[in-house]
């Protein structure tokens, strides 16, 4: 298994750990899951340098994982100022990669939009999150005659 490999830093291993904490988290093993997470952040940055993609997509996972454990642990403030703080991280390393227009931007703003309202600041979720931007369909072949 990649996990059993400690102090092995490698593109392969680092992209693995993504899918291992967010089960994890699913499986409510969150403080295993934050420390997967973490490690696999920090061999993204290690690897791919700072405000990679991948690096925001673990940003975002993390702000997930510490978003559950918030409710279960007694620092629930502290936990979910991180999250929000690994959350902003993430949706500002996938706008300077991937512009505004992308959906994996879409996705930081969703982690984003869930952290705020459970730290009372729904008003700032509302501002945070725009509505959706009208996106053109490509047109694959001709279309249907009915439809047109």
């Amino acid at each position: 298994m990649a996990h059993d490999r400690s102090g092995e830093e490698n593109p392969v291993e680092a992209d693995a750990r993504l899918p291992r904490g967010r089960a994890l988290t699913y499986l409510r093993a969150f403080d295993e899951a934050e420390t997967v997470t973490r490690e696999a952040n920090a061999m993204q940055r290690k690897l791919r340098g700072d405000d990679s993609v991948k690096e925001a997509t673990l940003l975002c996972s993390l702000s997930d994982t510490l978003r559950h454990q918030a409710d279960i642990r007694g620092d629930r403030g502290k936990q979910l100022a991180e999250a929000e703080s690994a959350a902003r991280a993430g949706l500002a390393s996938r706008r300077k990669r991937l512009g505004n227009h992308s959906d994996d931007t879409a996705l930081a703003l969703h982690a984003l939009s869930i952290v705020l309202p459970a730290e009372n600041k729904a008003r700032e979720a509302e501002t945070t999150t725009p509505a959706p931007l009208p996106r053109p369909v490509p047109a694959v072949g001709q279309p249907h005659p009915t439809t047109r």
